[in-house]
C-alpha cells in the first residue's frame, strides 16, 4: 500500500510539471523562463527520486530519469533554439490554424482554443494585417517576437507589440519567425 502511495506521489509531481508547461509563465520565451522551467523539473526529478528511493535505489533512479525524460518535450526551450522549437512543434501550430477562432485585430488578439494555448506566451493569437501572429515573448515596456503565418508574404515591418519585424526568417509554407534571435 505504501508503494502505491509513493507512486501516486510521483504521478502528482509529474502532473505539476505537465501543468506548468501548459500555463503561460512570466517572461515566456526568454532565458528566464527556461531557467525557471529547468529549476522546476530538476526539483520534480529530485522529489520523484526521493519518493521512490525507499523502494530501492534503482526505483529512485528510474523515477528521476523518467521525470527528466518527461521534461524534455515540455521545457520552455524556445529561447535557445527558436527555429528548431518551431520545427519540432510545427504540426501543433498548423493544427491551431485550422481550429482557431477569428484572431481579432485587438492589440493582444484573442484566446487560442485551450489545447493550443501553450503555443503562445499569453495563450493568444493576434491578427496583424491579414497575418496571424503567435507571440513567444513580450518585453517591457514595448516589444515582442514570435511566429507569423502569412499567405501573402513576409511580415517585415509588422508591429509586434511595439517592435517592428525586421529580417524575418522564412520557415516555409507561409510561416515566418521574427524577433526571435
Amino acid at each position: 500500500m505504501m508503494a502505491l502511495v509513493r507512486v501516486l506521489g510521483v504521478a502528482a509531481l509529474w502532473s505539476v510539471g505537465v501543468a506548468s508547461a501548459l500555463v503561460p509563465v512570466p517572461f515566456g520565451g526568454t532565458y528566464v523562463a527556461l531557467a525557471l522551467s529547468v529549476a522546476l523539473w530538476l526539483a520534480l526529478a529530485a522529489g520523484s527520486r526521493a519518493l521512490l528511493r525507499p523502494l530501492g535505489d534503482r526505483a529512485g533512479t528510474v523515477a528521476g530519469v523518467l521525470t527528466l525524460a518527461l521534461a524534455l518535450p515540455l521545457l520552455n526551450w524556445v529561447s535557445v533554439a527558436p527555429q528548431l522549437w518551431f520545427q519540432a512543434h510545427r504540426p501543433a501550430y498548423d493544427a491551431a490554424l485550422e481550429v482557431s477562432p477569428g484572431a481579432g485585430d485587438g492589440y493582444y488578439g484573442t484566446d487560442l482554443p485551450p489545447e493550443w494555448r501553450w503555443l503562445s506566451v499569453d495563450d493568444r493569437i493576434v491578427e496583424k494585417d491579414g497575418m496571424l501572429f503567435f507571440p513567444q515573448w513580450y518585453g517591457i515596456p514595448d516589444d515582442g517576437g514570435g511566429y507569423f503565418y502569412s499567405r501573402t508574404g513576409s511580415p517585415a515591418g509588422t508591429d509586434m507589440a511595439g517592435m517592428l519585424c525586421r529580417a524575418p526568417v522564412n520557415l516555409g509554407d507561409g510561416w515566418w519567425m521574427c524577433g526571435m534571435g
